[in-house]
């Protein structure tokens, strides 16, 4: 009997937190392992790996003692290069081994990365449940990938691109992980999703621009995870990941009707991310009920300028009050801000962090700017003049309105800012 093709898919995560898992690597393994062939022919093991904790030799010993057939890397702004060198020792120790990459780092820019980075034989673009199965049966029955839908590909000395794979449009044909066994819920790290897509396309955002078509999970898959958490003595706190948790009224009743049971038992939701706009007292009480502790809000800036520019949703009066309806409510709220929009300067960005103060929030987090592969505002840099690192994560360096200097001297003031506020809050 032939021996089965082994997978290893490797995740090295942002989150310090050791027992910190994959949702996407579950979701890959969930739908290949449903497949009644590939499923049958194949061996997928997945293994998370920390970015802070694990260096990539470390993560290049475990590939190599596990010698899989196919290795799959998920790839993001925060370990990219990390992935580079793992790749580049697998490809050296193991050179037999198709290596496979995705994620939202190398997915807009796949004939580019596989030029530059020879180790990578196959990128999995954009949504790789479906793309990822196809490409391991055509693996195990050894032909060839040229008509796997979503892959770019090295033939050769050729790299070459196949068409587009449609949206999954029934989210329920891919397993949920937590339902088949496959991702153990745990204390403070474990997800849920609810839909894909997103109705805004804020220009720094890859969500939107690429997947604007809203997708569902059924009621009854989501109320099943739900349950499924509930009923576990040793998680009390457990995240969404949904781009919007108050995406309509009625999405967000049924999410506290199905969430009754869970906050009921005395677990919370960390935090959600909202439509300010749309919150008022009902919604903080909805939300409360839900088990929801903490909610991110933005605005990332109030500079009409630059919210035209990332096309950004903001009103300024309707995102005070809900602030305050979630402050007054009970709800801690963190605001977001962006440093080095297009559009911003030094003085737009100081006024910004004045209306954030001035709405006291539980807490104010700054970001730079990151111009990230797929993104609008990268498809337009020349447009705002804005430059940005070749390296991830793609810091901005500068734009029209935002000088380098100024930019640096920008964080610098935002580190103290959120210092101060911090310990005065």
């Amino acid at each position: 009997m032939a021996s089965k093709t082994t997978v290893l898919l490797a995740a090295l995560n942002s989150c310090a937190d050791p027992h910190y898992f994959s949702l996407a690597q579950g979701y890959l393994k969930a739908h290949a392992a449903a497949d009644a062939e590939v499923g049958l022919e194949t061996d997928i093991q997945t293994i998370d790996f920390c970015a802070t904790c694990n260096d990539p030799l470390q993560v290049a010993f475990y590939i190599s003692n596990a010698k899989p057939d196919v290795l799959g890397l998920s790839c993001y702004c925060w370990n990219i290069d990390e992935m580079r060198h793992i790749a580049s020792m697998v490809r050296k120790t193991l050179p037999d081994t198709r290596i496979v990459a995705g994620g939202p780092e190398v997915t807009p820019i796949a004939e580019e990365f596989l030029e530059k980075n020879p180790p990578f034989d196959v990128i999995v673009r954009g949504e790789g449940e479906a793309t990822f199965t196809e490409l391991l049966r055509a693996h195990t029955t050894k032909t060839d990938i040229g008509k796997v839908a979503g892959v770019s590909y090295r033939d050769g000395d050729h790299i070459l691109t196949n068409e587009d794979r449609p949206l999954i449009e029934d989210l329920d044909t891919i397993p949920s992980p937590y339902l088949t066994g496959i991702l153990k819920p745990r204390e403070h790290v474990t997800y849920l999703e609810t839909f894909r897509g997103c109705p805004y396309k804020c220009g720094y955002c890859y969500e939107g621009k690429n997947y604007p078509k809203l997708r569902h999970f059924s009621d009854e898959r989501v109320k099943a995870e739900i349950e499924l958490i509930a009923a576990d003595p040793a998680v009390t706190t457990y995240s969404f990941i949904d781009p919007v948790f108050n995406l309509t009224d009625k999405k967000l009743q049924k999410m506290c009707d199905m969430l009754r049971i869970s906050a009921a038992g005395g677990k919370t939701i960390h935090t959600v991310e909202v439509i300010t706009e749309q919150v008022d007292a009902k919604t903080v009480e909805k939300l409360k009920v839900a088990g929801a502790v903490s909610t991110e809000t933005g605005p990332q800036t109030t500079n009409p300028c630059a919210i035209e520019n990332i096309n950004r949703y903001f009103v300024r009066d309707k995102f005070v009050r809900g602030v305050e309806a979630m402050r007054d409510g009970g709800l801690k709220v963190l605001c977001d801000l962006i440093l080095g929009l297009p559009g911003d300067d030094f003085f737009s960005f100081c006024r910004s962090i004045r209306f954030v103060v001035d709405l006291r929030p539980g807490t104010i987090i700054f970001s730079t700017l990151n111009v990230l592969p797929g993104t609008a505002i990268r498809d337009d840099a020349s447009k705002y003049g804005l430059e940005y690192d070749d390296a991830a994560p793609h810091y901005v360096l500068q734009t029209d309105d935002f000088s380098f200097e100024e930019i640096r001297k920008a964080e610098m003031l935002a580190a103290s800012v959120a210092k101060e506020y911090d310990a005065v809050s």
